[in-house]
């Protein structure tokens, strides 16, 4: 469950009962998880969104994502 909050975002894990804030960088991640994608593809999006490059980037995006699947809010798989 979520709910906008001018440029940010909180979000509210029905599992758990914990809420979550996401500022605007985040919430760009968040909304561009809505369907499965790569990294790559993620960092393509957000690259095109916030005018920057995938490397510039990379490190900081792979982290909030490590952060959402340790929270239980997305799942990471491997490639096929």
């Amino acid at each position: 469950m979520e709910a906008p909050l001018e440029r940010d975002l909180v979000g509210l894990n029905v599992d758990t009962g914990l809420c979550y804030g996401f500022n605007e960088t985040a919430a760009a991640i968040w909304r561009h998880l809505v369907q499965p994608k790569t990294l790559d593809a993620l960092l393509g999006d957000l690259g095109r969104e916030f005018d920057m490059t995938a490397s510039g980037c990379r490190d900081d995006v792979a982290r909030m994502v490590r952060e959402l699947t340790d929270a239980g809010l997305v799942t990471v798989s491997a490639i096929p």
